[in-house]
């Protein structure tokens, strides 16, 4: 056993603290975001939850239950622009601007692409592809290469790989679809992603830009074309070198930092044991910083016994949203990240049966079939041949 009594602890918890933020008054899957919450039921909470249904086991779903789940969500879809429309989300909504776009579009978009993937990990398919207009692409006034050059990758690439990965799952489920116009266009954007792959580092972003950021921007690229589009990782080496450098920011990464983000923590997991499928370098400073940081992820534990966001208490905002007041208590989005991220450190050990998690980020594959397939116009590696478990044979 790699893992301490208080993670089991923990683990014993999770059911049944779910449970408890569900609203099944108005119908089942309907989940809040924390037990103390400003937002009731709405979209994205239940899209979590739905990801922590199927990877971490937490909730015993029959299929007339996943479907009372799915056609709320689907209840939500416009038939005209394909969006996901969630009115207990927007009566919150700030009014920034991002990328030239409204805070609703934007919204819009985030809403979307949480529903869609809930839907589908319950095995039901959206029953509105999305609008053009929708997308934020149009071939005809841009190419796939020029839009995706227009999202930060100077000063927050984080956000720009977000939103490049959005684009091309939003057009890989055209596709999947039967629009397979798509189908070389998403090849180009895959070629566009590779190609400003920094070879030094294995890192996306302006190398002005904080390193910590550029790993949280791998984070998104590479979860997008290895696990959706299950292409090789380029550089794995200057990617756990990466990994090894974000870690050695002593001042951010120790378990007495208050601003310590357990997102963060997880991005640098997920690539590592990523980019350990691809290579053996350095595998014993990987294994022994990841079993470091399983102590650590005892700061996100709240009195309720479930984690949270930060190490102060529960999540502030989603996605700009107010959430909480930052009580002492468990988060969806908190349970989540640091479930992952125990997840992803039991499989680069090679210890997974311990705590029976996975990673979710692993699998997009096995529920985008659901959608549909398509003939992928780029080299396909088989997954199945690539495992940290053989690696560590």
């Amino acid at each position: 056993m790699i893992f301490p009594d208080w993670v089991h602890e923990s683990k014993q918890k999770m059911s049944p603290w779910l449970a408890s933020l569900m609203e099944p008054e108005v119908g089942y899957g309907r989940f809040r975001h924390a037990s103390t919450c400003m937002v009731g039921a709405n979209l994205a909470s239940s899209s979590y939850a739905v990801h922590l249904h199927l990877y971490l086991n937490m909730l015993p779903l029959s299929d007339s239950q996943k479907t009372q789940w799915a056609q709320w969500f689907s209840a939500m879809q416009d038939a005209d622009t394909g969006q996901f429309i969630d009115p207990e989300l927007e009566r919150c909504l700030p009014s920034a601007e991002q990328n030239g776009r409204s805070a609703l579009w934007n919204h819009r978009r985030y809403t979307t692409k949480m529903a869609q993937s809930g839907m589908l990990l319950l095995g039901h398919v959206p029953r509105y592809s999305f609008a053009d207009e929708q997308l934020g692409f149009d071939p005809n006034q841009e190419t796939i290469e020029d839009h995706l050059q227009t999202f930060d990758w100077d000063d927050n690439p984080w956000g720009g790989g977000s939103s490049a990965a959005a684009s091309l799952a939003m057009l890989d489920f055209q596709a999947r679809q039967g629009q397979h116009e798509w189908v070389p266009i998403i090849g180009r954007g895959i070629a566009w992603l590779e190609k400003h792959q920094d070879p030094e580092t294995g890192l996306w972003g302006s190398s002005d830009c904080h390193h910590r950021l550029r790993v949280n921007a791998a984070l998104k690229v590479v979860t997008r074309l290895y696990s959706t589009f299950r292409r090789p990782l380029l550089y794995p080496d200057k990617v756990i070198d990466s990994v090894l450098e974000n870690w050695n920011d002593k001042d951010y990464f120790q378990p007495d930092n208050p601003q310590l983000n357990a997102c963060d923590e997880m991005n640098s997991l997920v690539i590592a044991a990523i980019a350990l499928r691809f290579t053996d370098h350095r595998r014993d400073e990987i294994v022994a910083g990841a079993l470091q940081r399983i102590e650590w992820f005892r700061i996100f534990r709240r009195s309720d016994g479930v984690f949270s966001l930060t190490p102060t208490g529960s999540i502030g905002n989603l996605n700009g949203i107010p959430m909480t007041h930052g009580e002492d208590q468990g988060d969806i989005h908190g349970v989540i990240l640091v479930c992952n991220a125990l997840a992803l450190i039991a499989d680069i050990v090679g210890e997974t049966e311990e705590l029976g998690w996975r990673f979710h980020g692993f699998h997009y594959s096995d529920w985008l079939t659901v959608a549909g397939t398509y003939q992928p116009e780029w080299d396909a590696v088989d997954m199945d041949v690539y495992s940290s478990a053989e690696l560590c044979e």
